[in-house]
């Protein structure tokens, strides 16, 4: 998972380099709101210039805020000061609800018209291939078929040979 984290603190920074090193996530640092990217979490620290004049929904559902004041603009805060432990604790909780957040398959809704879903009336009557198609594919796998027989049988009785020949030379071992 990508946390985004954008300071100008070096304390910050290093708790949060620790703290995502602990909790095995990618930790992509920025001090310029300018270099913001797509990202799982995104956090915010209220030192940067300029933190309202963006949409983070851009690049994220889930936008957090380091900062002394309550605000409800973001998903969740984290207080100044904190505690590495605190910190750890919360960004834990984020990463947990954010997995929870991710759609599964049985959640999404396609659409009718997307040519790539294959609509149940298509399946009763053969699927997308056609009767020419199902022919071919018939006389290309019988048409390998016999070789593959040919080949087997040969094979076997070459085994057969040098398992004979085998046995033959350890029973002549022996004697």
């Amino acid at each position: 998972m990508k946390i985004l984290l954008a300071t100008n603190s070096n304390i910050i920074n290093k708790i949060f380099t620790l703290i995502s090193s602990k909790l095995e996530l990618k930790l992509v640092v920025i001090n310029d709101l300018n270099l913001i990217s797509k990202s799982d979490i995104i956090i915010l620290d209220d030192s940067i210039e300029n933190i309202n004049n963006i949409d983070y929904s851009k690049y994220s559902n889930k936008i957090g805020i380091i900062s002394n004041n309550i605000n409800n603009n973001f998903s969740f805060s984290i207080p100044k000061p904190f505690l590495p432990s605190q910190l750890n604790s919360i960004i834990l909780n984020e990463v947990n609800k954010k997995e929870e957040d991710m759609v599964s398959i049985d959640d999404i809704s396609f659409d009718n018209r997307d040519e790539s879903i294959i609509s149940s009336s298509d399946i009763q009557t053969g699927g997308i291939l056609n009767n020419s198609d199902i022919v071919e594919i018939k006389s290309i796998l019988n048409k390998d078929k016999p070789i593959i027989d040919k080949v087997d049988n040969e094979y076997i009785n070459e085994l057969s040979d040098i398992i004979d020949n085998v046995i033959e030379e350890l029973n002549t071992q022996e004697r």
